[in-house]
Parts: C-alpha cells; sequence; structure tokens
C-alpha cells in the first residue's frame, strides 16, 4: 500500500513542480511584435531663433529630411550685414596696407 501512496504523490507534486518551471521559462523566451507609439519628441535647433512658419500640425506623419518649419531670419540676416561691413573694411585697410604709404604720410612722417 505504501508502495503506491508515495508515487501518487509525488507524481502530481513533480508535476506541478515541471509545469511551473517550463512556464517560467518559456515567458523568459517569448517574442512579441506589435507597433510602438511615440508620444513625444524633443526638436532642437542649432541656433535659438523663434518659428516664424511651421509645415506640419501636431498628429502629422513626417518623413525624414522632410522640412518642418522655419525659423526666424531677422536677427541672422542683421548678424551677416554686420560681419560683411566688419570684412569689407578689413580688406579695405588690408588693400591699403599693401598698396604702401602715401605720400602725405610719409611727409608726415619724417617731420616726427
Amino acid at each position: 500500500m505504501k508502495k503506491i501512496i508515495i508515487p501518487l504523490i509525488l507524481i502530481p507534486i513533480l508535476s506541478v513542480f515541471l509545469f511551473l518551471y517550463f512556464k517560467n521559462q518559456r515567458e523568459k523566451n517569448d517574442l512579441f511584435s506589435g507597433i510602438i507609439e511615440i508620444k513625444k519628441v524633443d526638436i532642437s535647433f542649432k541656433i535659438s531663433e523663434r518659428i516664424s512658419k511651421s509645415y506640419i500640425e501636431e498628429g502629422d506623419f513626417v518623413k525624414e529630411r522632410e522640412k518642418l518649419g522655419e525659423l526666424e531670419k531677422d536677427d541672422v540676416i542683421n548678424e551677416l550685414e554686420k560681419q560683411s561691413a566688419i570684412l569689407r573694411e578689413v580688406e579695405a585697410k588690408l588693400k591699403e596696407l599693401k598698396k604702401g604709404m602715401r605720400e602725405r604720410e610719409l611727409e608726415l612722417a619724417k617731420k616726427t
């Protein structure tokens, strides 16, 4: 009788143990497929300017390298004009230095 009772007790216990063990192993190796939805994307620019035009709306699908909008150009254009004026001034001074001293400057230099 003991020989029959021991296997009857061990077999269900061993079965439950093996079931739980393999179920846990299978869950670790499951692969899932689907779509990941991105809720928020941070966009940054190399310069800090205000956005003057936007070509997309919230929720629109965009492609890689698609133009999303334009930044205000006023400050950038003003800075470019300022730097261009400085460049012209420096180029004029360089041209004058390459030309050499003028006669008037030579006379003043001799007097001092």
